[in-house]
């Protein structure tokens, strides 16, 4: 059936089909339509299927399974929610961008492995040649002829007390921590390149020594048993202890030479009690052994010496010449009856000498009882001698039984003797006849 003209049909059922070459209009179609379809409006209640192209030029909602592609512009005044990826040449946002990762770079300059990314504008951001981190170490450096200074501020920063500072220094190699509390940077303790601390200098840092300490109110090195309690009587305090090396776990109780701070007695609220004492190694002590105590000055200020050399021997003794060897040892008085004390072993009862073990001033005192007759020509003479050779003092006998003395304090230099000499005979007696002496300093 062909329609040749335009004709109103208000009805009709067609079982076959209709070829139309004109224009159709009707208020609905029900069934498949193939051909291109022209209309300012559809509604689909089913699927609709596009083998092709689809194309629109402005729409408000897409709901697609596919690939969507637009020629200019997805203008999106909410949100753009992408489930799966999507590929973007171009994409300008005022906003913040939210992702779990980002693949392709963002315009970064001066890039390189490692380098942190610092912004250099609003809108510039670029890698940092002075500053990277590769996971385990953070790098900072200045630039040439530069110092390179780490700012650390507590509680927001919001007072010049809060800030800190450490600075790497270009002139001189130096590491120095600075504080900002008067509104200008003062340094508070310095390392120089030599590893030397250097503390209380403002400025002209000039101690040469490994630690050094500008004490403008006299203050120091201050060492603490705890921070809380008082310690008990024998307590070692602190120590300043000398190590001949590092090594094996050395502490102060192995040192070298050590100066330790003891509690005399248990410290009180009221009472602080405490000795000073100082320890040294003899030779044949080696490392790992503890030192032994050399002085002791204790809280009362009295001071005690325990390795100090000195002697006290009396009783009836015996004069000889040139007793246990050598010469010029003549009447030497020796094998005195009792040994009171010999501290360090420097006195020799089977010759009479003092040895002296180190150089200084020793004080001796020596008596004799004399068993001559009377005699007032000063024949016999009791005397000190020094190396068997130098006569120090002397006091002679003019009375039967006389009582003689000699005391003189003496310079002796390490290896040196000293000796009772007397030229006559002796009375026994114990307290009468005595030899002492000891090193003064």
């Amino acid at each position: 059936m062909a329609l040749e003209l335009l004709t109103k049909i208000t009805s009709v059922g067609i079982s076959g089909g209709l070829d139309i070459t004109g224009i159709v209009t009707a208020t609905s179609f029900d069934g498949d339509i193939s051909g291109n379809i022209t209309g300012t409006a559809a509604t689909f209640t089913g699927p609709v299927t596009v083998g092709g192209v689809l194309t629109y030029e402005d729409v408000s909602n897409i709901d697609s399974v596919g690939v969507i592609t637009a020629r200019e512009l997805i203008d999106a005044n909410n949100r753009i929610d992408v489930v799966g990826g999507a590929n973007i040449d171009q994409l300008n946002v005022t906003g913040i961008i939210t992702g779990s990762s980002f693949v392709g770079g963002l315009p970064i300059t001066n890039g390189a492995a490692n380098r942190i990314i610092t912004a250099t504008s609003a809108s510039a951001i670029k890698g940092n040649t002075y500053a990277t981190w590769n996971g385990n170490n953070l790098a900072l450096r200045g630039g040439e002829g530069e110092d390179c200074t780490i700012e650390l501020a507590s509680d927001e920063g919001d007072d010049n007390a809060d800030f800190w500072r450490m600075k790497a220094h270009a002139s001189d190699n130096a590491l120095a921590i600075d504080h900002y509390a008067t509104g200008s940077w003062l340094e508070k303790v310095r390392i120089d390149s030599s590893g030397h601390i250097h503390t209380g200098y403002a400025t002209n840092v000039t101690g040469a020594d490994h630690v050094n300490i500008l004490s403008a109110d006299g203050g120091g090195v201050s060492v603490a048993q705890n921070n809380a309690g008082n310690a008990t009587s024998g307590t070692t305090i602190g120590s300043y202890s000398f190590q001949g090396y590092h090594q094996g776990g050395a502490t102060f109780a192995s040192a070298e030479a050590r100066i330790s701070a003891i509690a005399a007695a248990n410290h009180t609220g009221s009472s602080a009690a405490t000795d000073l004492a100082f320890y040294t190694k003899p030779a044949a002590t080696g490392p790992g052994s503890s030192p032994t105590e050399r002085l002791r000055i204790n809280s009362s200020g009295y001071h005690r010496w325990p390795s100090l050399p000195t002697f006290h021997v009396n009783g009836s003794p015996t004069i000889t010449n040139n007793p246990g060897g050598g010469s010029g040892y003549d009447n030497s008085v020796h094998g005195f009856g009792q040994i009171r004390h010999n501290n360090g072993s420097h006195y020799n009862n089977s010759n009479g000498r003092f040895t002296a073990p180190m150089t200084g001033y020793y004080h001796f005192t020596g008596g004799v009882w004399s068993a001559n007759s009377n005699q007032d020509s000063g024949t016999y003479l009791l005397k000190l001698v020094l190396n068997g050779s130098t006569d120090l003092v002397g006091c002679n006998h003019t009375e039967y039984q006389n009582q003689l003395t000699v005391a003189a304090t003496v310079y002796m230099t390490s290896g040196q003797t000293a000796n009772l000499n007397y030229n006559g005979s002796i009375q026994g007696s114990s307290p009468r006849n005595y030899f002492t002496g000891h090193l003064v300093g």
